[in-house]
């Protein structure tokens, strides 16, 4: 932006521009219905830093609950230029509505890849097998695996049993330590 510019306190009208181009330059992310971890914190702000030096905007959508053709339509409102959300939140109707809407990339994270959108997997389970494998591997015998309560103890426990089933497979001997009396290995 040119100093004149600045010195009148311009600042450019997202609404205008948006309006002649057909779509902002937003990065659409919906609020995770999970809560957030640190790790997911740091990516946000990776994300954020990366979109910035690209012209782009990371925007985090408020509503945790938003979901199917309704969240793909509240999404859509915002004409962002790209959407990227849990793939379990956008099935194919959804995705196909955000493209209609002029929503440029529909990109999705999960366990597994989706055939309607480009999707990062994200397998946590996967991760617990792999660092196991890695500790053993490195001639740890005695693991812990904390297992707390609330919304994430689903994800925790898939953990928790991916942990004490490749340490028995491997008969070393295993501790499992949890928040809320999950079984001991």
């Amino acid at each position: 932006m040119p100093a004149r510019l600045r010195e009148l306190g311009y600042a450019p009208h997202t609404t205008a521009r948006t309006l002649r181009s057909g779509r902002s330059d937003i990065v659409l992310v919906p609020m995770p219905q999970l809560p957030l971890a640190p790790r997911r914190h740091r990516f946000l702000e990776e994300l954020g830093r990366e979109l910035t030096d690209r012209g782009l905007k990371l925007l985090i959508h408020g509503d945790r609950t938003s979901t199917g053709i309704e969240g793909a339509r509240a999404w859509a409102e915002l004409r962002p230029a790209a959407v990227f959300t849990e793939a379990d939140r956008c099935p194919p109707e959804a995705a196909e509505l955000l493209r209609k809407a002029g929503v440029a990339a529909v990109l999705l994270h999960g366990p597994h890849p989706q055939p309607h959108a480009p999707t990062l997997v994200m397998n946590s389970v996967k991760v617990a097998d792999l660092a196991t494998r890695h500790l053993l591997a490195c001639g740890h015998r005695r693991l812990a695996c904390l297992v707390p309560g609330g919304d994430v103890a689903a994800l925790a426990r898939a953990r928790f049993g991916v942990v004490t089933t490749v340490a028995g497979q491997e008969a070393y001997p295993s501790s499992a330590s949890t928040a809320n009396s999950a079984p001991r290995a």
